[in-house]
């Protein structure tokens, strides 16, 4: 992947190995963590490398206000996608 994060070797083989087998299947990526677990960064890099193989990346965010509500970034990712109202990720 050729990142710049240190000490994070482990989980840049696990995020190139995500990369790998893909063929023309959606696929989702979910990081998470405690605060300044490095999710941010790492998500940086998974978008990064997804781009640079071509693939087509879509990102929502979580928002506190949102945080009961089941499925509110499906619609960021229907809205990202031009999907309308469907939560199909290709």
């Amino acid at each position: 992947m050729g990142s710049r994060l240190v000490g994070r070797d482990r989980e840049l083989r696990t995020l190139d190995g995500f990369l790998s087998p893909m063929s023309g299947t959606a696929e989702l990526l979910v990081l998470s963590g405690g605060l300044g677990a490095g999710r941010s960064a790492l998500l940086q890099e998974a978008a990064g490398a997804a781009r640079r193989e071509g693939f087509r990346v879509v990102e929502a965010r979580g928002r506190k206000g949102e945080a009961d509500l089941s499925g509110a970034g499906l619609v960021q990712v229907s809205a990202a996608t031009g999907n309308g109202g469907a939560a199909a990720v290709g």
